[in-house]
């Protein structure tokens, strides 16, 4: 018996040692604070993490061969386009310090873990920032007085909660998380409900209406198509259609029935500067679209670029070059970056992840491709490219390529 305890004791602690350095490498790679510090501190910070989470796991470890024979082609395919385009070496180190920092991860963790793991992260960051928010609303002079304030590279000004951020703003709150932005918020908490919704084996519909709820809080434009897109698809597999028509119809009644009592600003930031989206010609000089001009530019320029050069792309610097000489220097589509980075065939190779999650415990083609869509809707408006978790999410993916893989963790 005693020795039975002492046992749980560790699992316990490891577990607990996992939980708290999956946290780490979240918030070295994602958060407001992380992206605004000296880069050698973050990259040394993630290098400490991911050795710690390797020796923890040490006995553990699992090497998975076709995970790492992408890992090793990746490099030497990216080495190779940023001699084809006469590259500095720093932004492909950052690259290659992420890939490897998330291959430790990969290897030290299994993907059932990892996913529990996530979801736990994901579940206390959803409450504690909802609850900030919720104390930010109805009393602000309590956040003002007892929280730092904290003021990144562009002049934003937040209050700093360490699991959350509170901006300090007239215009419109916002429920940014931990993370850089809302916009960056909603990719992981919509992971992680996708998780829960289509992963787990048993779903929990109070998570749910948590994650919904926080979601709703962050007024991210994406978050918002996203959560509804995947809502719809849950309904349509959990239910008849014509029962999954019916509640469709009422959810749109409903949103017709409220938009009116939405605030104006609201309404502009979610849906009125998305009426412009086509209309590109008219709005790329006027700053109150910004954000939509981003977005644009976020899918034209890396076609542009694969264009220019379809087997290697333009590197790193060529396409953010593109980018700062013929517009705003912003590259938000993330699926698209890989190949205007690197080429036609390393950018399928890095979304072949997002299908291969779409088709995790979904038979259904159908229901896979439609869930393949949900995923590019939640990477569309942010740049991840060199974001070491969300690698860590696509190395995760590609493990999936094995069939023994997918049976362990569906026992």
């Amino acid at each position: 018996m005693i020795l039975k305890n002492s046992r749980i004791k560790k699992l316990i602690n490891k577990e607990t040692f996992n939980i708290i350095l999956i946290f780490f490498f979240l918030y070295m790679t994602s958060s407001f604070f992380a992206v605004n510090v000296r880069g050698i501190f973050m990259l040394v910070s993630i290098l400490v993490i991911s050795f710690l989470t390797f020796l923890v796991n040490f006995k553990d470890i699992r090497i998975n061969v076709k995970v790492l024979t992408i890992v090793l082609s990746i490099v030497m395919v990216t080495f190779i386009v940023a001699l084809i385009n006469s590259e500095g070496i720093y932004d492909y180190l950052i690259f290659w310090i992420a890939l490897f920092t998330a291959y430790l991860f990969f290897i030290s963790i299994p993907i059932k873990k990892f996913i529990d793991y996530f979801v736990k992260i994901m579940t206390f960051t959803a409450v504690f920032s909802v609850i900030a928010f919720m104390i930010q609303v109805v009393s602000p002079q309590t956040i003002e007085r007892f929280f730092p304030l904290l003021v990144n590279t562009s002049g934003v000004t937040v209050y700093n909660l360490f699991f959350t951020l509170l901006y300090k703003t007239d215009y419109i709150l916002m429920n940014p998380g931990f993370f850089w932005e809302p916009g960056a918020y909603q990719t992981f908490l919509l992971l992680a409900l996708f998780f829960i919704m289509f992963v787990r084996n048993k779903v929990n519909y109070v998570l749910i209406g948590i994650y919904i709820v926080t979601i709703i809080t962050t007024v991210s434009t994406a978050g918002y198509f996203a959560l509804v897109f995947l809502l719809l698809i849950f309904v349509l597999k959990k239910f008849r259609l014509a029962k999954s028509f019916m509640l469709f119809l009422i959810l749109v009644f409903l949103f017709v029935l409220i938009y009116d009592f939405i605030p104006s600003n609201i309404q502009f930031r979610l849906f009125n500067k998305l009426f412009k989206f086509f209309d590109f010609s008219s709005i790329k000089d006027n700053p109150i679209y910004e954000s939509t001009v981003a977005r644009i530019e976020g899918i034209l320029f890396p076609i542009r670029a694969l264009i220019k050069n379809p087997i290697f792309g333009l590197g790193f610097n060529g396409l953010s070059r593109m980018a700062v000489d013929d517009g705003l220097g912003l590259l938000t589509a993330t699926q698209f970056n890989w190949f205007g980075y690197f080429g036609f065939f390393m950018g399928l190779l890095l979304n072949y992840p997002l299908w291969l999650w779409s088709k995790y415990n979904e038979r259904n083609k159908f229901y896979a491709f439609l869930i393949f869509i949900f995923f590019n809707l939640i990477i569309i408006s942010e740049n991840y490219n060199r974001n070491g978790f969300f690698i860590l999410i696509l190395l995760y993916g590609f493990s999936l390529l094995n069939k023994e893989e997918r049976r362990e963790e569906h026992e």
